[in-house]
C-alpha cells in the first residue's frame, strides 16, 4: 500500500504542477473568475463520481475543519486563476515548482514532522535547482 501511496503521490503533483500552465492557455479565452467556477464545478463532479465509483455514500460534510479546507482550497483555485492572466508561463512553471518545497515545509511547522539529513540535502539540492532552471534562462536571453 505504501508502494502505491507513493505513486499516487507523484501523479498528484506531476498533475498539480501541470495545472497552473495550463491555466494560463485557459485565462486567454475566459476570465478567471469563470475559470475558477469551472474548477470548483468539476472538481465537485469528480468527487461526486469517484464516491459512486467506489460505491460509497456521497454526503456534504458539515465539519467545521472540512468546510475550512474547501474554502482554502476554493480561494487558492481562485487566486491561481488571477495570477495565472497576470504572470508569464515561466513566472508560473518557477513558482509552481515551489509547491512540493511549500508543503514540506508547512509539515514541519504545523505538523512537527522531523526529516532527516540526507532529506534536508535533497530538498536543499531541489530548490537550488528550481533557481538555476529560473535564472540560466535569462543567461541564454
Amino acid at each position: 500500500m505504501e508502494k502505491k501511496g507513493h505513486i499516487l503521490n507523484f501523479i498528484s503533483i506531476f498533475m498539480m504542477a501541470i495545472g497552473p500552465l495550463l491555466a494560463k492557455f485557459g485565462v486567454l479565452e475566459i476570465s478567471p473568475a469563470k475559470a475558477a467556477i469551472i474548477n470548483v464545478l468539476v472538481i465537485i463532479a469528480a468527487c461526486y463520481l469517484f464516491g459512486i465509483i467506489q460505491r460509497k455514500k456521497v454526503a456534504f460534510y458539515k465539519d467545521r475543519e472540512m468546510i475550512f479546507l474547501g474554502v482554502l482550497n476554493s480561494l487558492g483555485v481562485i487566486l491561481m486563476y488571477v495570477s495565472t492572466s497576470l504572470l508569464s508561463p515561466v513566472e508560473i512553471g518557477f513558482i509552481g515548482r515551489f509547491y512540493t518545497v511549500f508543503a514540506i515545509l508547512l509539515s514541519l511547522l504545523l505538523l512537527r514532522e522531523r526529516i532527516l539529513k540526507n532529506e534536508t540535502i535533497f530538498i536543499l539540492f531541489a530548490m537550488l535547482g528550481i533557481f538555476l532552471f529560473r535564472y540560466g534562462q535569462c543567461i541564454r536571453c
